[in-house]
């Protein structure tokens, strides 16, 4: 299990993503979206879960992958101001619960891509990659 809506609300709700054109509806789970909007940046979190969970906790690998449709910048530097944000945000989250009954407990950041394009979404991307222990809240 993880703690999927404590980290959208997380990266929703940060005001410097906010500015950055990320928000909460801008949030989205693998194959959660075909079309996505040609005049917005977007993010797609996606979770593995690790080896090793037990019963009420969870180890994930969780990879945020950030958009840039091609129409709207062919700059990578709104992307990594993204990707450092995302680093600095989730690595100090502590005990984050969610609506979804789980809470984010820490996180270790676990490596980000070079510039990427995704040619599904035809959009410039990078992806940043995190290990995160997630508990459910009872």
């Amino acid at each position: 299990m993880s703690a999927r809506a404590a980290l959208a609300t997380l990266i929703g709700d940060d005001s410097q993503l906010n500015m950055l054109g990320f928000e909460e509806s801008d949030v989205y789970g693998p194959n959660a979206i075909d079309t996505v909007s040609r005049e917005r940046n977007f993010i797609v979190v996606r979770w593995e879960e690790a080896p090793r969970a037990i019963a009420g906790r969870s180890i994930n690998i969780v990879t945020v992958w950030v958009h840039s449709p091609k129409e709207k910048s062919r700059d990578y530097g709104v992307i990594d101001t993204a990707i450092a944000r995302l680093q600095e945000l989730i690595t100090g989250v502590e005990h984050r619960a969610g609506s979804d009954g789980w809470s984010l407990t820490e996180a270790t950041f676990n490596g980000a891509s070079g510039d990427l394009f995704d040619d599904g979404y035809s959009s410039l991307c990078r992806w940043v990659r995190f290990r995160c222990a997630c508990r459910e809240v009872t």
